[in-house]
């Protein structure tokens, strides 16, 4: 945050001061603001073996597909020491989450989607696959398919 403090870049952080629920909606009107204000919208995305992107795990569609920008959502502890712990080796488990939504990732006009590692090349070549929006029946299995219906995507 210092770099964007000393050029004058604006920046928001997301308050972790009050529940995560709350938490999510308080950041959830700042983005919706920032949707209003920006004609073009960029995000940097990662996506995981698992087939996640954001914050956007598989199996919790119901928990984080709702018409908001951002969702504040807890993950079960069955899943945190199973499939968290694979993904997150050595890293932490990340048991709160808040994230950019579908309804978010849909009104992209672009992203930019960073994927390091060899045991992310399964992810990437079944996202290529699911080459149109017909496929985002798919979503609870590979939320990462939503950014088939960004404009322009760039993998790098």
């Amino acid at each position: 945050w210092r770099v964007c403090r000393e050029r004058n870049i604006p920046y928001d952080i997301i308050s972790q001061e009050e529940t995560l629920e709350k938490s999510g909606d308080q950041y959830d009107r700042t983005v919706e603001k920032l949707f209003k204000e920006y004609v073009y919208k960029v995000a940097v995305l990662g996506i995981g073996e698992d087939g996640h992107t954001a914050g956007l795990l598989p199996g919790y569609e119901k928990k984080w597909n709702k018409n908001k920008y951002i969702v504040g959502y807890r993950i079960s502890q069955h899943r945190q020491n199973n499939a968290m712990a694979l993904f997150c080796q050595g890293k932490g488990n990340f048991p709160q989450r808040i994230s950019l939504t579908p309804k978010a990732l849909k009104e992209l006009d672009q992203a930019i989607i960073v994927a390091v590692g060899e045991k992310k090349k399964t992810a990437i070549k079944k996202l290529l696959n699911q080459s149109n929006e017909s496929n985002l029946s798919n979503i609870d299995k590979m939320p990462s398919v939503i950014v088939t219906s960004i404009p322009q995507v760039n993998l790098r």
